[in-house]
């Protein structure tokens, strides 16, 4: 399981005076760094392949005067004596096993003789632009005239349109973007001849100079018709998500209300209908749907925020015509005959 740190640390730094067998007590100080990060695991969510298990800290401070010191830290506290009175610019980056920097942040610190002085550092991830694409792979000869389009949003700010670049052979599409670091929704529709016949909603984490990339390799089902996703990654989530009123087979007509359960709370829920959104009610964290719609195979979504950090879970229903009978056991996704959605008139 692949694990994040979140995103702001906070470093207590201490200036406390202490004696020197050269300089007169009065006149230094001493510097007590102690490191409490807050350990989060990462959500369904796009990434890079890299490791954000920061193995330790390297923490450099410089005054006015042009005096430095450094020192590398794994846990606990980092003591740095006799440190002259002045201003002093304390850097700390944290780096991976394989010492690529994943976290930086600095803080200035005003040492003052004889007395004890506080502050915090906040470490967040590096600033500068990484690379997000998105690949999407269907069977070849399916859709007559495909078009991939979808929108990107940051956790703050507005979102807006993308387009995806249809593969010569149209069987493919794929997006490629530089984006600022942070995270990001990201709503996928697949269309034939105008229609929607697949969509999701995931979220996706930007880190400097890094490749954020996923494949959706889709599969066409001869019995049902449409298409159905395959995620060839397995990816964890920063907040577990389930969904309880699912039904697997859904009558034409007929109404089913979705509600989804959190790990922990949240601060809104949004819903998506084959990448497209379905309500604009934030606190709700149900959904009813299904009578207004035609039989098909459907992605019902849900994205979860809190604070910046976004969680993403998708479920599959299918809506069926109620005069259907299921004979085939290969008909389901179970291998088990399924007839509770038949009704005779």
């Amino acid at each position: 399981m692949k694990k994040i740190y979140k995103s702001l640390l906070m470093f207590l730094v201490v200036v406390v005076a202490c004696q020197d067998p050269v300089t007169p007590p009065e006149e230094t100080g001493t510097l007590v760094l102690s490191l409490a990060p807050d350990e989060l695991t990462l959500a369904r969510t796009i990434e890079p392949e890299v490791d954000m298990t920061i193995a330790y800290y390297e923490v450099e401070g410089s005054d006015d005067d042009g005096n430095t010191f450094s020192q590398t830290v794994t846990e606990g506290e980092l003591l740095q004596t006799s440190l002259l009175p002045g201003s002093w610019t304390i850097v700390v980056t944290g780096f991976n096993a394989n010492s690529t920097a994943i976290v930086s942040g600095e803080t200035v610190v005003s040492i003052l003789a004889g007395e004890v002085t506080s502050a915090t550092v906040i470490v967040g991830p590096i600033g500068g632009t990484g690379t997000l694409s998105i690949d999407v792979i269907w069977p070849d000869s399916v859709l007559s005239d495909p078009a991939v389009t979808g929108t990107l949003h940051p956790a703050l700010g507005t979102g807006w349109h993308i387009t995806f670049g249809i593969g010569p052979d149209a069987d493919s599409a794929g997006y490629v973007a530089e984006l600022p670091n942070g995270y990001y929704t990201v709503a996928l529709q697949l269309s034939d001849l105008g229609t929607v016949v697949w969509g999701v909603v995931e979220g996706a984490r930007i880190l400097a100079g890094e490749l954020s990339h996923h494949t959706y390799r889709l599969t066409k089902d001869v019995n049902r018709g449409g298409l159905d996703l395959t995620i060839i990654d397995s990816l964890d989530n920063p907040i577990d998500i389930t969904f309880s009123g699912v039904r697997e087979f859904l009558p034409e007509g007929t109404d089913m209300t979705v509600t989804a359960a959190t790990s922990e709370p949240v601060d809104s829920y949004h819903y998506f209908l084959q990448g497209a959104p379905l309500t604009a009610s934030k606190t709700n964290p149900s959904i009813t749907l299904g009578s207004d719609l035609p039989p098909g195979t459907y992605w019902l979504s849900l994205k979860v925020l809190k604070g910046q950090i976004i969680s993403t879970e998708s479920v599959v229903f299918e809506v069926v015509q109620r005069h259907h009978r299921c004979g085939n056991p290969d008909h389901h996704r179970s291998g088990k005959s399924k007839c509770s959605f038949y009704s005779r008139r």
